[in-house]
C-alpha cells in the first residue's frame, strides 16, 4: 500500500523504500536533514539497509518493466545511498549477504551489479557467512 506524500515524511528510509514509494520520493527523502543518518539504518530482523531494498526494489523494477527501466529509475537511488553512506555496498546482512549478493539473488540488472560492484570491488570474491541459531535443550546444551 503507497502512502500519501505527507506521511512518508514520519516514516524511516528504509520503510518508504521496502514500502514501494516511488524513486523520486525515496530520493527526496534522502535529501532531508537526517538523511544520511537514514541510510545507516539497519533493520531490527533482518540487518539489511536501505542500500539491500533498493537493490531489491531495482530488481523488481527489471522483471516487470525491464533492465533500462530499472536502471533509469532506481540509478540515481542507488548512486544517492552508496553516497550517503560511502561503505553501505559492504554492508552485511543477517544472513551474511553484502547488497551485491542480495542483487544477484534477486536477479537484479547488470548495470545495478556494476554499479555495486564499482562501490565494493571485492565483494564476488569474498565467502558468505552464515549465522546459525543453534538449538536450545531444557536443561543445558547438549
Amino acid at each position: 500500500m503507497l502512502r500519501t506524500s505527507w506521511q512518508l515524511a514520519f516514516l524511516g528510509l528504509r520503510d518508504v523504500i521496502e514500502l514501494g514509494a516511488a524513486p523520486a520520493l525515496i530520493l527526496q527523502r534522502m535529501e532531508q536533514a537526517d538523511g544520511a543518518t537514514e541510510a545507516r539504518r539497519r533493520d531490527v530482523k533482518t540487518q539489511r539497509i536501505p542500500l539491500h531494498m533498493a537493490v531489491v526494489g531495482a530488481a523488481e523494477c527489471a522483471i516487470l518493466k525491464g533492465a533500462d527501466a530499472a536502471e533509469e529509475q532506481w540509478g540515481a537511488v542507488l548512486d544517492a545511498l552508496i553516497r550517503l553512506n560511502p561503505k553501505s555496498a559492504e554492508a552485511r546482512d543477517l544472513e551474511g549477504y553484502t547488497p551485491v549478493h542480495v542483487g544477484a539473488s534477486e536477479s537484479a540488472p547488470p548495470s545495478v551489479l556494476q554499479r555495486l560492484l564499482d562501490a565494493y570491488p571485492t565483494a564476488p570474491w569474498q565467502k558468505l557467512w552464515k549465522v546459525m541459531v543453534l538449538p536450545r535443550i531444557a536443561g543445558g546444551v547438549e
